[in-house]
């Protein structure tokens, strides 16, 4: 992967200054699991994440507003390229459902 240009870390940069981050400590394989959950579904990790606490959060408060955790709208393939470094495994097609796309190999392999 090419080193990002200056105007790519500056926008970086100014991107990140709105925002915080948490760190989440998992199991391989169940990383793996959620990011072919999200490309299953169109959206990035982060994307998937964020609904999955706003969903939870919404139902725990008893159907209450809770705050959007927003993303940033991007391709599905874009999200996999950012998530995995860009050696982004491609969904399987004729995937239908998240465990599907988790146990069906990419083309390819």
């Amino acid at each position: 992967m090419p080193e990002k240009t200056e105007a790519q870390k500056k926008a970086q940069r100014k991107y990140m200054q709105g925002k915080a981050t948490i760190q989440l400590v998992i199991e391989p394989e169940r990383r793996d699991a959620i990011k072919a959950h999200a490309a299953a579904r169109g959206e990035s990790v982060n994307g998937f994440i964020g609904r999955a606490i706003t969903e939870t959060m919404d139902r725990d408060n008893g159907g209450g507003v809770v705050p959007d955790m927003g993303d940033t709208a991007e391709t599905p393939q874009n999200a996999l390229e950012r998530v995995s470094g860009g050696g982004a495994t491609p969904i399987p097609s004729g995937a239908e459902t998240p465990s599907e796309a988790a146990q069906t190999p990419a083309e390819g392999q």
